[in-house]
């Protein structure tokens, strides 16, 4: 069993860290780290493209715990709780969007992404982590620019990309050390207190309808409960939160 970064494969240029981590996760150890400088096909949540322009920090860690398959979403929840707080230790005022996304002032700056091997039982997890870091927004396509953000942008200069990988090594292993010692339930209720969803009232979209409710609560497994007009309580196991209520009453 290693620890998360004590072994590194290094590449200039990747099709998808999550995907060469998948490859090569069968005959690697434990805590191995895939990191790339540039991905021409990375990857967000529901197979979305995420953008990935040389500065930022584009890393997969090959993780296989004996777990259920029912627990594997909490993984993209105890992780982005993890970069969340790196981020945060720079003065910044970073919160966590369910269900895996990094954002500062309403734009994103970090995303989780969670691969899951099967075959009735969890093989091996991998836990892709995408980070703006010395990122210019002009990088990004214009349709993109109005909802992202990079470490350069908000702290006024670039960052040593070097000491914040070893950061964001060291914030995994803290979680996951814990998630193993059977402390989820405090990093769940970490995960609550940093959401910037939890106490307010949202618009999320799954594949099948929009739901319009508050945001209440997350259970054991990752799921959002959302408290609806009626008073009853929908648990949302996927969806893109796309509407926060703002003072005026309207979603933004």
């Amino acid at each position: 069993m290693g620890s998360i970064g004590e072994n590194i494969i290094y590449f200039e240029e990747v099709d998808s860290t999550n995907d060469v981590a998948k490859r090569l996760a069968p005959k690697s150890k434990e805590g191995t780290v895939i990191i790339a400088e540039t991905q021409t096909k990375g990857r967000g949540r529901g197979r979305r493209e995420w953008i990935s322009p040389p500065g930022g920090v584009w890393m997969s860690v090959i993780l296989k715990p004996k777990i259920d398959l029912s627990c594997a979403p909490v993984f993209t929840l105890i992780f982005g709780l993890g970069v969340c707080k790196v981020i945060r230790s720079f003065g910044l005022n970073a919160k966590i969007k369910w269900p895996n996304d990094v954002i500062i002032k309403g734009r994103k700056i970090a995303g989780v992404l969670a691969d899951l091997d099967l075959y009735e039982e969890v093989n091996f997890v991998i836990v892709g982590v995408g980070i703006d870091a010395n990122v210019d927004l002009e990088d990004f396509p214009k349709e993109f620019r109005g909802n992202v953000t990079s470490l350069k942008r908000e702290l006024g200069q670039e960052i040593e990309k070097q000491s914040l990988i070893q950061n964001i090594f060291q914030e995994m292993n803290r979680v996951y050390d814990r998630f193993k010692s059977g402390s989820l339930s405090s990093l769940l209720q970490e995960w609550k207190e940093l959401s910037s969803i939890i106490g307010k009232t949202v618009e999320v979209h799954t594949e099948t309808e929009t739901i319009k409710g508050a945001a209440i609560d997350i259970d054991k497994n990752g799921a959002l409960i959302i408290k609806l007009e009626d008073g009853s309580h929908k648990k949302i196991i996927a969806g893109e939160v796309n509407g926060v209520r703002d003072s005026s009453g309207l979603y933004r």
